[in-house]
């Protein structure tokens, strides 16, 4: 669950900057695009994407605890896990690719730029996720208590 709320928090951010860099251009007539519009566009994208990142966040947490199941997180390098988190970020879009091609046939083109991209934030979400796990096992057990408890 930590996960999955982490790196929904992490990819909200990017949703809303796809969504901004790729939302309708309304100004082909010269009539600017509404700000409650531009906004709601923005929102949708932040709220896909973090969906989206909760999502990997918990394929990433099951790959690693399937793979890495017998190593601490103090044995792991942060490269490892990092590659752990670009494989497990990529597993649903190939899962829905896949899919459409099996459904529909092969059509359209291929780009490679947004895998590599997703890749990456999967990686980074990955390597901070480490991060954030070392340093709550290097806490004394006390405040580590006081971190979980409500």
């Amino acid at each position: 669950m930590a996960f999955a709320v982490l790196w929904a928090l992490v990819w909200a951010p990017f949703g809303a900057l796809v969504a901004y860099l790729g939302r309708p251009s309304w100004d082909l007539i010269g009539v600017p695009q509404p700000s409650g519009m531009i906004l709601k566009v923005i929102t949708r994208g932040a709220i896909s994407f973090s969906f989206f990142g909760a999502i990997n966040g918990v394929i990433f947490a099951a790959l690693l605890a399937f793979v890495e199941r017998r190593r601490s997180v103090e044995n792991l390098t942060f490269v490892r896990f990092s590659i752990w988190g670009a494989l497990g970020s990529i597993v649903l879009p190939a899962a829905v690719v896949l899919t459409d091609r099996f459904l529909s046939g092969p059509s359209g083109s291929f780009f490679i730029l947004p895998w590599v991209l997703i890749a990456m934030l999967g990686a980074g979400c990955a390597a901070g996720t480490l991060l954030v796990a070392r340093r709550a096992t290097a806490l004394p057990s006390a405040e580590r208590g006081s971190l979980t408890s409500a």
